[in-house]
Formats: C-alpha cells, sequence, structure tokens
C-alpha cells in the first residue's frame, strides 16, 4: 500500500463532525416523493439551470410528474454537465449505493428511481451518514429541535443580527415586547429573544 492509500484510508477512519447541514429528520425525509432526479436536485440542478434549463421545467422535478417525462427534459441538461463537479457527487452516491456508475438512457433512470426509493423506505441516515461517512453529529441550520440521533440543532438568527430596515427593528419588538430604540435597548431586546429560543445541551 503506498504512503497516499495509507493516508486515505487513516482519514476515512477517522470519527467526523460534520459542521453545516440543512437536513429534515429520518421519518419527515422518507414520506418525501423521491426519484432519480433526487440526486440531482440541488447544486447539479443549479449546473442544469446555468446550462440553459428553464425555471418551468425545473418545477417539474419537484413535482409528482412521471419519471419519463422527468426523463425527456432532464437528459438533454445533463448531457451538458454530466462531467462537471456537482455531477460527479451524484455519480459517486449512484455508484456507491445503487451499482449505477452514470444514466445513459430512460431505462436507467427507472433502475435509478426504482433502488432509490426502496432504500429510502428503509432509511439512509444509518447507512450513508454512519456507516460510510462516519459522522458522528451533524450541526443542522435552522432547526430549533431537541437534538436527534444524527443531528444537534443550531437556530437561525441571523433576521435579527443583519437588519437593514425600521422594519426589521419593529419585527424584534413586536417578537419581544420590548423597545429597540436605541443600539442599547435593541442588544438587550436580542438577549432577551436568545433566551426565548429552546437549548438542549
Amino acid at each position: 500500500m503506498s504512503t497516499c492509500d495509507e493516508l486515505l484510508s487513516y482519514i476515512e477512519s477517522l470519527p467526523v463532525i460534520d459542521t453545516h447541514e440543512h437536513l429534515p429528520e429520518e421519518p419527515e425525509r422518507i414520506a418525501q416523493e423521491v426519484d432519480f432526479f433526487t440526486l440531482f436536485s440541488h447544486y447539479a440542478g443549479d449546473d442544469m439551470v446555468a446550462a440553459g434549463l428553464g425555471d418551468d421545467d425545473l418545477k417539474i422535478f419537484s413535482s409528482a410528474a412521471p419519471v419519463d417525462q422527468k426523463w425527456r427534459i432532464f437528459e438533454p441538461f445533463y448531457k451538458r454537465t454530466a462531467t462537471g463537479s456537482y455531477a460527479r457527487a451524484a455519480h459517486i452516491t449512484m455508484k456507491k449505493f445503487y451499482d449505477l456508475d452514470a444514466l445513459s438512457s430512460l431505462d436507467d433512470a427507472r433502475l435509478l428511481t426504482d433502488r432509490i426509493k426502496a432504500a429510502n423506505k428503509k432509511g439512509l441516515y444509518d447507512t450513508v451518514l454512519r456507516e460510510t461517512c462516519n459522522i458522528v453529529t451533524s450541526l443542522n441550520f435552522g432547526d430549533t429541535a431537541a437534538p436527534s440521533e444524527h443531528f444537534l440543532p443550531v437556530p437561525f438568527v441571523s433576521k435579527y443580527t443583519e437588519i437593514t430596515t425600521p422594519a426589521g427593528i419593529f419585527d424584534v419588538e413586536r417578537r419581544t415586547g420590548k423597545s429597540a430604540t436605541s443600539l442599547d435597548r435593541f442588544v438587550s431586546a436580542l438577549g432577551f429573544y436568545s433566551s426565548l429560543i429552546p437549548v438542549h445541551l
């Protein structure tokens, strides 16, 4: 084994704390409809928009439209973006978990859809996050729920720390019942608001 392989093997063995996610809890995720486009629905989809995919067509991918309709729209833009880094992440996932290297036909899209649906019903977080990626926990942004088996919550407070209009100040006052008409009062109101956010240690 080369030094590089030894280093990679060691790195892969290290426990990981994932510092930034926006993931639903597993029961919520399992309830979502999934298909072949699920793997391309985020950044890889943005590449397709950059390649000319229209907004109306993009909306079809989040609908209950049949796989063949989605494939007809998807295929030409997939060909334009399949060698990009975002598509590469989807391809690595396809190979690792669904035994497909890439999509070359409607039959491939249907097969991938069937395999994704089957895996989704069982749940993915233990297999993907824990067993494959060795992720001990993930910091889940925007979530104020209690910590769970896979996530620690990180609440969003940016709407109170990045205020640029009087309406934002009025909103702080409305939510806290405190005056925010000076910097000291605003900071005090934010301190009060932070005490209202559930904290789970």
